[in-house]
């Protein structure tokens, strides 16, 4: 599994322990064949036992974040032809993740949106704005913080880059690190391969809005999609 995405032995014993300890361990068996498919299940077992998340990526917004219809509307545009039962083992696949945003012990998610996410009209205006008030719902939760990096900011050290990094709080394991791009998907586990990228995060982070202008932002790209 971990190996697809050029991690070491070493690592992929560490990454399988970590995944394999979640409280809800292999919920994703039921959606073996698209969970496994390019080693999607280690990254959603690290999901399942992370107590934090933190995510970085220009397009789209982030699964977590995502309505049915958005989520929808980016499969229809896969490059490689996918079945209606994979379709709707994706779109359960996502739902299921996205109940642990819910509930007394919730994820935290601290999210840093491109602009250029909240601005593309994936599926049409309506689809668009749905997705955009869906997230102004989610920044008033507690456990979500959602920061919008404009365009004006510039260059950043994540360009190109779609970055996830897992924290395990309750356990006390190091922190793991996803970077996926348009060419490659690997993990990172030890500290001297993932402080560069959790370095680089907190830099998007400072150029980016503080979490309230970021609400007021999308909520105002929100009305610029109307039909």
């Amino acid at each position: 599994m971990a190996e697809l995405y050029g991690s070491s032995s070493e690592q992929v014993t560490t990454l399988l322990e970590l995944a394999e300890g979640s409280k809800k361990r292999g919920w994703w068996q039921a959606y073996a064949s698209t969970a496994r498919r390019n080693g999607f299940d280690t990254y959603l077992g690290l999901e399942t036992a992370a107590g934090a998340v933190s995510t970085f990526g220009a397009d789209p917004i982030p699964e977590l974040l995502q309505t049915e219809e958005y989520c929808s509307a980016l499969l229809a545009t896969e490059r490689e032809a996918i079945t209606e039962d994979e379709v709707s083992e994706r779109l359960a696949i996502t739902a299921t993740r996205q109940q642990r945003l819910l509930g007394e012990h919730s994820l935290e998610l601290y999210s840093v949106l491109d602009e250029s996410a909240l601005r593309r009209g994936v599926g049409g205006p309506r689809v668009m704005r749905a997705q955009l008030e869906h997230l102004v719902l989610m920044s008033y939760r507690r456990n979500v913080t959602l920061r919008v990096l404009p365009f004006g900011s510039g260059a950043h050290p994540l360009l190109g880059d779609r970055v996830t990094a897992f924290s395990f709080r309750e356990t006390g394991d190091p922190q793991v690190v996803h970077v996926g791009d348009s060419t490659n998907s690997r993990f990172w586990e030890k500290p001297a391969e993932t402080a560069p990228y959790l370095a680089a995060l907190e830099r998007v982070c400072a150029l980016a809005l503080s979490p309230k202008d970021s609400t007021m932002l999308i909520s105002s790209i929100a009305d610029e999609h109307r039909e």
